[in-house]
């Protein structure tokens, strides 16, 4: 295998019939080939030619690319905080603004990671889309229409 990390999807089927599929990411380190389910990464982070997957009980270091793990993970569980980092939302536990329009992301385990301005955008959007968890019905009770904008005539 030449490239140090690759995707393969697992299905198992349920009780009822279902199937239901865990993302599992390749990721080659020490010699050895590591079967790492998404959701057990908390964040990666890039140092210099290599990349560091912190997991929930260890850290592997494999000779990659941010961008090529980037690619690999799911858009819908991870978003990219930094040009050098990439963070599970559901590891998350607070955010707190600092000067210059950047954020310093806290994590469960007490980590703290900085969120530059350019992808704070891209961080708030993703944890919107994933916070919005209520029934259909009460997302819809909250939301109300804007009032039409009000026609002012202009004098020339």
């Amino acid at each position: 295998m030449k490239k140090g990390i690759t995707r393969i999807l697992c299905s198992r089927g349920s009780a009822d019939g279902r199937t239901n599929v865990a993302r599992r990411v390749l990721i080659k380190c020490d010699r050895k080939v590591h079967f790492v389910k998404e959701h057990e990464i908390i964040f990666v982070e890039a140092a210099g030619n290599y990349v560091h997957v912190s997991l929930v009980d260890d850290t592997l270091l494999t000779r990659s690319s941010l961008n090529r793990l980037g690619a690999l993970l799911s858009t819908e569980r991870f978003v990219r905080i930094h040009r050098s980092t990439i963070v599970n939302l559901d590891q998350i536990c607070h955010l707190e603004p600092q000067a210059g329009g950047e954020y310093l992301v806290t994590l469960n385990s007490g980590k703290q990671l900085k969120a530059s301005r350019r992808h704070v955008c891209d961080l708030m959007k993703s944890i919107r889309r994933s916070g919005g968890e209520g029934p259909p019905a009460d997302r819809a009770a909250t939301v109300t229409t804007p009032p039409p904008p009000r026609l002012v005539p202009r004098f020339y």
